[in-house]
């Protein structure tokens, strides 16, 4: 599944993660076989998904999308 929101807008990674939470509690059917949510907005993370069935609110550390590589960055 993937979220998008606008980049220009501050905060709309959360609103983003925020959004896949809220599909998983209202519709946990639909999260039987995704397993993956990718945000993009001001930032480009993934999280785990899950099915919800107790529709309760949780939480689940969102992980940014790509790792920066620090050697790379110095030789440019």
């Amino acid at each position: 599944m993937v979220e998008i929101e606008p980049a220009t807008k501050i905060d709309s990674t959360n609103i983003g993660v925020n959004q896949i939470r809220m599909y998983e509690q209202k519709t946990p059917n639909t999260f039987r076989f995704t397993q993956l949510a990718i945000i993009y907005g001001d930032k480009q993370v993934f999280i785990p998904t899950y099915p919800n069935w107790d529709k309760k609110t949780r939480f689940t550390q969102m992980q940014n999308w790509k790792k920066k590589d620090k050697k790379r960055q110095n030789h440019i």
